[in-house]
């Protein structure tokens, strides 16, 4: 029985060898084949993070391309309606006619671009700009409505006229002034 012993052990002695060897082998493989897949995907990830970082870095852009060109267009439409809804005409300024016409294209010129760009704004910021365009429709309509009757009157009704005048110069710069707080958080300067 023990010569048995004897030659396992003797086989074994001869054989752990071996197959540490083999064992660090198997290691050192593997090791290599993890080692170039972690370097795959390394690169990979970079690769990815990069796209994502220019994609990012183009919208960003475009955002704030559109929140500049909205924030022109808001200021000019302001501009606009400011000298056509006055209560106070002056000599040498052009006819009312001609000022509504400004105006009037002014908040189409708004109106269309904010519908085709509001997809860059959040959506308090789209709240806040439509309420601003509503406003300014508003003012526009209480305006027309005193052109109206006193193209069948002949009378204007300062009141109405009054009326559009304090919406513009009460109201549209306090929502202006929200819309730039926002426009301003959106770009990053706030």
């Amino acid at each position: 029985m023990y010569e048995y012993l004897a030659i396992f052990f003797k086989y074994l002695g001869a054989a752990t060898p071996a197959a540490i060897a083999i064992a660090w082998l198997a290691r050192k493989i593997t090791e290599q084949i993890l080692s170039r897949d972690i370097e795959k995907f390394k690169s990979s990830l970079e690769r990815e993070l990069l796209e994502f970082q220019i994609k990012f870095k183009r919208i960003h852009e475009e955002r704030a391309n559109v929140i500049k060109e909205l924030h022109r267009k808001i200021a000019h439409t302001y501009d606009s309606f400011e000298t056509f809804v006055s209560p106070v005409q002056f000599v040498g300024e052009p006819p009312l006619h001609e000022k509504e016409r400004k105006a009037v294209e002014a908040y189409e010129d708004l109106r269309k671009y904010f519908k085709q760009n509001n997809v860059f704004l959040d959506k308090d910021t789209d709240d806040k700009v439509s309420a601003l365009v509503k406003q300014f429709k508003d003012c526009l309509i209480g305006y027309q409505a005193v052109q109206a009757e006193q193209s069948s009157t002949g009378k204007v009704d300062s009141k109405e006229w009054l009326k559009s005048w304090k919406q513009l110069t009460e109201h549209v710069p306090q929502t202006t002034a929200q819309i730039k707080d926002e426009f301003r958080k959106l770009i990053g300067i706030a």
